[in-house]
């Protein structure tokens, strides 16, 4: 049901837009043959010609940059009348059909084909070969040399049909890679994202020994997590500095570690059943790997420990049944993103590739969440900056699925608006001061949480009369913070806890949460939890609507 409306909603903000450019095509199409109707001369078109190119360069360097490169659509009209008009009396001036620059109507068209769509395309050519013909019977000149010469113009009609069908096969093959290339680009920053996010829990911290174990470096995933510099630690026993234990609670030692063995054969021993102690005296177990290092003389004088969290053996979930459900969803996913690329239907294509991207993206996070605590990082932040980001964020994924999504500040803090458009102009937060909205968070996880709670807003109200969502922020009597995110749903008091555990416990079926991860409240409620940060949910009537509430303290506890 919701490809549906996606469907519908993209159509119908297609039509509009293509009627729009027609428009602008049909209007420089009317006003070159009333050039021609009305003869001027070689010399007037040529001016208009230079007119036409200096508005194109000066909409073009005003318009175009790199922080904005798609203009606004009363510009983009402007630039798709002006640039076909350009054309086409170009090649009026220069001889219509016998003109040695015909050939920019067929790479105007292909340009066309890229850059709006296959219709446009079609619109410009059509329009153009009307223009050209209705000029031979208007202009003298055109008319003799026709009578002379038919074949040619034959010819040069048959290749604007030509161009069509390789508009077409150019268009779609762009499309599709350009696609493919944003999946693959996406894929990577999640990958990206997620190494980070391990290298600064435990994933895989490297220390390099003599072989008498006396440290000799360590990587900054060691220092991050156990707040030691390097220089600290050189010289130092590998046994007194690194806190692994094995089950019975006994420190290791070389004996245990098989280093004896290591020196001797000269080959990479993996060890395991060991547990780390990081700083929050939360305890990890580990797999060490012990790589020994020879000289020239094929003697050991370092070794290598590279030390990994053993749940990260299993990628996507495969050590974590509970997290199967989602894992087997993503995987049916991509099969169907297969089958969609076959068939090319972009817009689908669009919509699925944003589901699987939330359900990958959900998946990392709740599988981080499982195996490391937060380490919490509090700086002060401008809630009402954040919020907004986030909105803006999710904006087009809710436009997609027909929802209306909006950010909203109380009546009496519309100041905050021109903050918030200053700090998205780069000016620093220092020069503009502190916001009323300012408060002590972990920003990283905090725009996790709200993210996550929107998302599970913008599911909860689809399939609703007027779907929608509001993200809303105010002010206690104690300048406290609240962030109030709401949908337009109707679930029951029964089910509001359910909205908080992993695939929500049957109210997938009452409800299109089934379209999202299945993960979205337990990620929210599992950060807020661990951040002390009270989530509450309200229902409310007339109309029915669901109402998540995080409130934020200014003081740090």
């Amino acid at each position: 049901m919701f490809l549906v409306i996606i469907k519908i909603n993209t159509l119908a903000q297609m039509f509009k837009a293509e009627l729009l450019e027609f428009l602008s095509l049909i209007i420089s199409s009317a006003i070159v043959l009333s050039l021609i109707y009305l003869k001027f001369s070689v010399t007037t078109l040529q001016q208009i010609i230079a007119l036409l190119l200096i508005l194109l360069i000066f909409l073009a360097r005003l318009f175009f940059t790199p922080l904005k490169p798609n203009p606004a659509k009363l510009v983009r009209l402007s630039l798709i009348f002006l640039s076909s008009m350009f054309v086409q009396v170009l090649v009026i001036s220069s001889g219509g059909f016998y003109s040695p620059f015909l050939i920019l109507i067929h790479l105007y068209a292909l340009a066309t084909s890229f850059l709006l769509n296959l219709q446009s395309s079609i619109s410009f050519l059509g329009l153009t070969l009307l223009v050209l013909i209705l000029g031979l019977f208007l202009d003298q000149k055109m008319s003799l040399l026709f009578q002379e010469d038919p074949g040619s113009v034959i010819l040069y009609g048959i290749s604007f049909l030509i161009i069509i069908p390789l508009a077409q096969f150019l268009m779609q093959t762009y499309h599709i890679k350009d696609t493919i290339s944003k999946m693959l680009i996406e894929r990577s920053r999640l990958s990206q994202i997620r190494e980070e996010s391990i290298l600064q829990s435990l994933a895989e911290m490297i220390l390099v020994t003599d072989k008498n174990l006396r440290i000799l470096s360590v990587n900054e995933a060691y220092q991050k997590l156990f707040h030691q510099t390097g220089s600290e630690l050189i010289n130092k026993s590998l046994v007194e500095v690194l806190p692994l234990k094995d089950k019975n609670g006994q420190p290791i030692e070389p004996k245990s570690l098989s280093i004896e063995n290591i020196l001797t054969d000269k080959v990479t021993r993996i060890i395991k059943g060991y547990y780390l102690s990081t700083a929050n005296n939360h305890s990890t177990e580990v797999i060490i790997q012990i790589r020994p290092i020879t000289d020239s003389a094929n003697q050991v004088n370092q070794m290598v420990f590279v030390i990994t969290d053993a749940k990260e053996k299993d990628k996507y979930g495969l050590g974590h049944p509970d997290l199967n459900l989602t894992l087997t969803k993503y995987r049916s996913g991509i099969e169907d993103l297969k089958k969609t690329l076959v068939a090319t239907n972009l817009p689908e294509l669009q919509s699925r590739i944003e589901i699987l991207s939330h359900i990958e993206e959900d998946l990392l996070t709740a599988m981080e969440l499982e195996d490391h605590p937060i380490q919490k990082n509090t700086t002060l932040e401008d809630i009402a900056y954040l919020c907004k980001k986030i909105a803006d964020g999710k904006g087009l994924f809710a436009q997609k699925l027909g929802i209306s999504l909006q950010f909203n500040l109380p009546e009496e803090e519309n100041a905050e608006y021109t903050l918030i458009q200053l700090r998205d102009k780069n000016i620093s937060q220092k020069v503009l001061g502190i916001s009323v909205f300012t408060t002590p968070v972990d920003i990283k996880w905090f725009q996790i949480a709200i993210s996550r709670l929107v998302d599970l807003a913008i599911f909860l109200t689809l399939g609703s009369a007027k779907p929608s969502v509001e993200v809303k922020l105010a002010l206690d009597q104690n300048q406290n913070v609240s962030v109030l995110i709401s949908s337009q749903a109707l679930i029951s008091e029964q089910d509001k806890s359910n909205l908080f555990v992993k695939y929500y416990d049957g109210l997938e079926a009452k409800t299109k949460l089934s379209l999202g991860s299945g993960l979205e409240g337990f990620i929210a409620k599992s950060i807020t939890d661990q951040l002390f940060i009270p989530l509450n949910v309200a229902l409310g009537k007339y109309p029915d609507r669901v109402m998540f509430t995080l409130q934020l303290a200014k003081n740090i506890v």
